[in-house]
């Protein structure tokens, strides 16, 4: 008796999980937009992202899915040189978290960077970013939208 209670209760738990409430929006392709920095001031930020695969988060939160791409920095006042490098992260129903890891080595003065930030919607975004594995702090934003 105890199991058939045991087991009426798991199978109405299970019924009653929450599903997303939006889906994940698509961030493939390609963004441009303004970055600010407190070392470089403002700058021009552009990405190249991909998105695939999916994986299903505690309930109500939704799908969360990979993001992997390319990014290109330039900094007028920073001897107006352009930098680039590789990104991965992740992106969900209304957030995107990811890293930017630079071509060039850290000693060149770029540093790898950690952006966390809200969708305004599928074709924009606005992000706050950290360096971390850095000799040097900085910290900045960005706003970019899709191409």
């Amino acid at each position: 008796m105890n199991r058939l209670l045991f087991g009426l209760l798991l199978l109405t738990a299970c019924g009653g999980e929450t599903q997303p409430t939006q889906p994940t929006p698509n961030l493939g392709g390609n963004w441009s937009g303004t970055i600010t920095s407190t070392l470089s001031n403002t700058g021009t930020i552009s990405l190249t992202l991909s998105q695939m695969g999916m994986v299903l988060l505690p309930p109500g939160v939704g799908m969360e899915q990979d993001l992997v791409g390319t990014w290109v920095t330039s900094f007028l006042n920073f001897n107006a040189d352009a930098y680039s490098g590789t990104l991965s992260g992740r992106v969900n129903e209304s957030s995107v978290a990811f890293s930017l890891t630079p071509s060039q080595p850290t000693s060149r003065g770029v540093c790898p960077r950690n952006f966390t930030g809200a969708l305004t919607n599928a074709s924009s975004m606005h992000e706050t970013y950290v360096t971390f594995n850095c000799t040097f702090a900085d910290s900045g934003t960005f706003t970019v939208t899709k191409q």
